[in-house]
């Protein structure tokens, strides 16, 4: 008897550690930086942006692309300047991430933002943060920080990020990353615990015999 208890406490003990193992924070995957490709390597000057489209623009939409000058921040290996048309315009650069698999709750954003020249807000399904970067040199010359852990929602989530340009070259820039649980598999678990209960119970039977 006291052998088995043993056992049901190891196996209670195996499984709480199995559980707490499958709800542990991991990135998420499909959330990236400005500038980047699918793996998460830089893309070359001139080359199309592949993650953040322009849904909204005035005077007209355009597809961005990587770029740099030599007021800004230098680029870097996991995230580079975007053009935003010149003169005076305004536009709303769109990105998508997908959060199944995660616990919704338990997701978080932490996002650096850059831009020439303003950011007015951003948005997470809609939903508008408060955010906004004044127009002036550290906008584009060091990062604002931006932490999102509300609003999301299960399945495919959006961001927007409203930039104005007041004149001359406009730009923007994401460095982003975000992590969160991922969602455990209480089936697995229990077919796990139960196997080793009945692993237990037959060595037990053997022993009787």
């Amino acid at each position: 008897m006291q052998s088995f208890r043993k056992m049901r406490q190891a196996i209670a003990a195996t499984s709480l550690i199995f559980v707490s193992a499958s709800v542990a924070a991991v990135p998420i995957t499909t959330l990236f930086s400005t500038g980047v490709d699918d793996t998460g390597a830089p893309l070359p000057i001139g080359a199309s942006e592949q993650h953040y489209e322009v849904t909204t623009a005035h005077p007209n939409i355009f597809t961005p692309k990587v770029t740099s000058h030599g007021a800004y921040m230098p680029n870097s290996a996991s995230s580079a300047w975007i053009s935003l048309t010149s003169g005076h315009s305004s536009a709303t650069y769109e990105t998508t991430f997908d959060l199944t698999g995660y616990d919704v709750s338990s997701a978080s954003l932490d996002l650096n933002i850059a831009v020439d020249n303003s950011i007015t807000d951003v948005l997470i399904n809609g939903v508008s943060t408060g955010f906004a970067i004044t127009f002036g040199y550290p906008a584009f010359q060091s990062w604002s920080n931006l932490v999102i852990s509300s609003d999301f929602v299960a399945g495919v989530n959006t961001l927007q990020f409203l930039a104005v340009n007041s004149g001359g070259p406009g730009a923007f820039r994401v460095q982003a990353s975000g992590d969160a649980t991922a969602v455990s598999e209480p089936g697995v678990v229990v077919l796990f615990s139960l196997g080793l209960i009945g692993l237990a119970m037959t060595r037990r039977s053997k022993a009787k015999n």
